[in-house]
């Protein structure tokens, strides 16, 4: 895409530039674009203007000239000097910006000696082919400049270096300008992350507010207006929830984040019409231009601990609750425990009685003299109890006849390994009566003074 001289150079100040030039020098200097359209133009001489460029033919000499010469300008960067189809001569050079020849620098018309009697004898010729007034042409002619070879290669030096000093000027302002063009693509897209931000946004500079985001006006219930040159102590309660003043702590904050140390924190704020919220807010200093200034970052936590606090309370109910069923279940356990020893107690009362108070019995009349039919009914009978009580009881409690109700079952929870004071728990009795019952066991059994344990003993019975 060819560059647009006028968006790169200030023609007008370089026409001006020229003018002077023109006034000190007599020499003319003109910009021509690589189509052939004058840009900048000083000094042209009448010859020029008022003649060969008025007629239709000559005009078209002067058009096909000035493309040869451009043409020859596109092969390098030297400048040259040119004789056109009049005798006149040009000096030009290319005008290289950003290594691209966007333009040609022409000085000229001139002449490089006096014209003689042959050269003016020419001009009248032209005069006559193309009817021009001869005495006004003649006039013309005897006006162009006449310059040396060695003048003319030192304003075409000069040219050179202007040339290169414009074209140095054209790249810089190319450059400023492609930067600006940057930095407002670069605003505009940083604008749109800003304004597109779920968090809220606030520009600080010296603790006020001097820009924010859409996100931080919704926070806020409020309007730019509202928030833009306020401090954020106007948005926060005296006191924070936790005792902290809020005046100190924002200060303290803004302070260390101004030595470069980012900061985050939970903060409350509370807005102008009295509703509340609770925010987490980071700061960080950054540069605008040569200026310090803070980023605060501000996102609404409110649902978020409420949340939490819902959470809390309701691990705080389980708990409770987990504490109430271990409890029942304690209870229960020990009312089954309850009940267990008050069935074993039955079964042991049974047994005990009917060892007691029936066996003896059968086997007393075992003894006495009856008929045969009766032994046999007896006998049946005999079995058929020792069949009863050998099903329902997982004791041997039937093998302990001379023990009382109480010692038959201190003597059940000796043999499954209770000691005497889980033993006293389960029975209700004291340490000191289970004592007693275990000595009266050990001498019911033959134990006394003896080195057997009396658990394993009373195991060993229900081999």
């Amino acid at each position: 895409m060819p560059l647009e001289l006028n968006k790169i150079i200030d023609l007008k100040r370089l026409t001006r530039l020229f003018e002077a030039f023109y006034s000190a020098t007599g020499i003319a200097v003109s910009i021509v674009s690589l189509n052939g359209k004058i840009c900048a133009d000083v000094g042209y001489q009448k010859i020029c203007t008022d003649f060969y460029l008025r007629h239709s033919q000559s005009a078209s000499v002067c058009l096909k000239n000035q493309a040869r010469l451009r043409a020859k300008l596109m092969d390098g960067q030297n400048p040259i000097v040119h004789r056109c189809p009049f005798g006149l001569f040009n000096g030009a050079t290319p005008m290289i910006i950003d290594h691209t020849h966007v333009a040609s620098l022409f000085t000229g018309q001139f002449l490089l000696e006096p014209p003689d009697a042959e050269a003016m004898a020419g001009f009248k010729q032209q005069a006559a082919k193309w009817d021009f007034n001869e005495a006004a042409f003649t006039r013309a002619a005897k006006d162009i400049p006449i310059f040396s070879e060695d003048r003319v290669k030192a304003f075409l030096h000069y040219l050179k270096q202007l040339s290169e000093m414009i074209g140095e000027m054209g790249h810089t302002r190319l450059k400023l300008e492609a930067g600006k063009q940057d930095l407002r693509v670069n605003e505009t897209r940083y604008r749109q992350l800003f304004e597109s931000a779920n968090d809220g946004i606030f520009v600080l500079k010296d603790g006020i507010l001097i820009d924010c985001n859409q996100k931080a006006l919704d926070l806020f219930h409020a309007s730019r207006e509202e928030m833009i040159g306020e401090s954020p102590i106007a948005h926060s309660p005296e006191i924070q929830p936790d005792g902290r003043s809020s005046m100190d702590e924002i200060q303290k904050r803004e302070e260390l984040a101004r030595q470069g140390k980012r900061q985050c924190f939970d903060w409350h704020f509370v807005r102008k019409d009295g509703t509340s919220f609770d925010a987490d807010i980071s700061l960080t200093q950054f540069m605008i231009g040569d200026m310090f200034h803070i980023l605060a970052i501000v996102r609404d936590v409110t649902e978020r601990k409420k949340m939490i606090q819902a959470l809390q309370e309701r691990e705080k109910e389980l708990d409770e609750k987990s504490r109430y069923l271990e409890k029942v279940n304690q209870a229960l356990k020990a009312s089954l425990d309850h009940r267990e020893i008050e069935k074993r107690a039955v079964e042991e009362n049974m047994l005990v009685n009917l060892k007691r108070f029936v066996f003896p019995y059968i086997e007393a009349l075992g003894n006495c003299k009856i008929n045969t039919d009766a032994s046999a009914y007896l006998n049946i009978i005999e079995t058929n109890l020792k069949d009863v009580v050998s099903r329902f009881s997982k004791t041997v409690f039937w093998k302990y006849q001379d023990l009382t109700p109480t010692e038959v079952q201190v003597a059940d929870l000796i043999r499954s390994g209770k000691d005497t004071k889980a033993i006293a728990q389960m029975l209700g009795l004291s340490p000191s009566s289970v004592q007693w019952h275990r000595k009266n066991i050990r001498e019911k059994f033959g134990l006394t003074n003896k080195k057997i344990n009396l658990q394993t003993y009373l195991a060993s019975l229900s081999g």
